[in-house]
């Protein structure tokens, strides 16, 4: 799994902005990014959220990013993530209507009370429906 600071080097090389330019399109200041390539800080879900819509990232980027900042809750996490990236990416190429975000919200609400299994169901069925 990539970390924050290796996605966003390459976000900023693959929109060709700088980091002042980032910086701007978060609305934070530039020592705040500094901060956060510094390992000093941490990015959010809000952060997330701006860059996304000033720079029209991609989906699999977004949960690129996502996955960077999240918290294992159990040692199986991060096999649950790595299933539902490769979610993401059929999701992505079946060119939905249905934003992965929303999916990704939703899962996250059911996971309290749902096994990874029924997550994984949940995710596949929704792939399916944009066939």
């Amino acid at each position: 799994m990539k970390s924050t600071i290796v996605i966003l080097e390459d976000i900023l090389k693959k929109y060709k902005i700088s980091k002042s330019s980032l910086a701007r399109k978060m609305e934070v200041t530039p020592q705040f990014l500094n901060s956060i390539f510094k390992g000093e800080r941490k990015l959010n879900y809000a952060h997330i959220d701006k860059i996304k819509k000033n720079l029209k990232l991609t989906k699999i980027e977004v949960m690129e990013l996502k996955k960077s900042i999240t918290i294992p809750e159990d040692p199986d996490v991060l096999e649950w993530l790595e299933k539902l990236e490769d979610a993401a990416y059929k999701f992505e190429l079946l060119s939905s209507n249905k934003g992965l975000e929303e999916i990704i919200d939703n899962v996250y609400k059911i996971k309290k009370s749902k096994t990874r299994e029924n997550i994984l169901e949940y995710i596949l069925y929704q792939l399916s429906k944009e066939k």
